[in-house]
């Protein structure tokens, strides 16, 4: 059990730092002005369609995803105002 958390927090440490590397390179082509917020959603139900739309009316972005043992990640995003 206790090296589960450990897997799951590394397995979120690794997507964080791959959203923020990406993120990383999307800004620096775009204004530097522009700021972002993230969301993470952890889930074991993967029909989340209508949770989904219901963020993407908000605004917010799927970056990426990943499964983490029976629960799976969503990492979203949203500009700032």
């Amino acid at each position: 059990m206790k090296n589960r958390k450990w897997l799951l927090l590394a397995t979120v440490v690794l997507m964080m730092t791959l959203v923020l590397s990406a993120c990383t390179k999307e800004q620096a082509q775009s204004s530097r002005s522009e700021r972002w917020e993230y969301q993470a959603i952890y889930s074991r139900n993967l029909d989340e369609a209508a949770r989904f739309n219901a963020l993407g009316a908000e605004g917010w972005e799927l970056v990426t995803y990943g499964s983490l043992g029976v629960n799976s990640a969503f990492i979203f995003k949203r500009k700032l105002p």
